[in-house]
């Protein structure tokens, strides 16, 4: 679906999670770290060949998380693919990437396919975080409710919706407010999917 001109609408309107185009205030995370981050650890805990599935990379906010793991990844990134981000979708992302190409350590743009990743692994009796090891990106609750429980990337996303909200509330107002772009960070939640540094064998 195409994005409709956000500046020709006479609402009040903040981008969450987008940057969208023109003089509209926007709330992110710091998607390129992101990616930096989760390369870091898989290198650090013993991964030799990376790779990423990555969400649409239409989407600039979803890009920079790729272009971050690929540029820390470097010449350990053996593939970088693309998934839609529901769960079908990422499942069959995932079935590609293990048919196609041999990793020990994915990076994937958010926790859902990442979950989804971690399904057909153990589908394909690949043990996690022995043989592979998976990191997601969002922080969502259902990191904690698969099992292994998963490493990932986590947004701040509580602070980034009341800063939004924040946001709407006083461009509803009417309080000028500039179109600044609100970058915020991110943590790595170490969990289950990837091995702790003093674990490598």
């Amino acid at each position: 679906s195409n994005n409709p001109n956000y500046e020709e609408l006479e609402v009040p309107v903040v981008a969450l999670d987008r940057v969208l185009q023109g003089a509209i205030p926007t709330v992110t995370s710091n998607g390129y770290e992101g990616g930096k981050k989760a390369a870091t650890l898989l290198l650090e805990a013993g991964a030799t060949e990376l790779a990423v599935i990555s969400g649409p990379s239409k989407l600039p906010t979803i890009k920079k998380r790729r272009d971050g793991f690929e540029e820390v990844a470097g010449t350990h990134l053996v593939a970088s693919i693309e998934s839609p981000f529901h769960f079908q979708g990422a499942l069959d992302a995932a079935n590609y990437l293990f048919d196609h190409y041999h990793c020990n350590g994915i990076f994937a743009a958010s926790d859902v396919i990442a979950a989804a990743t971690v399904q057909v692994a153990a589908e394909r009796g690949i043990t996690i975080p022995d043989e592979l090891q998976v990191i997601g990106y969002d922080g969502i609750e259902l990191g904690q409710m698969i099992s292994p429980p998963l490493t990932t990337i986590a947004q701040p996303i509580y602070q980034m919706g009341e800063l939004a909200a924040k946001l709407l509330i006083q461009r509803i107002e009417g309080t000028p407010i500039a179109a600044v772009h609100h970058e915020l960070t991110v943590e790595i939640i170490e969990r289950e999917t990837t091995k702790r540094k003093d674990e490598e064998a």
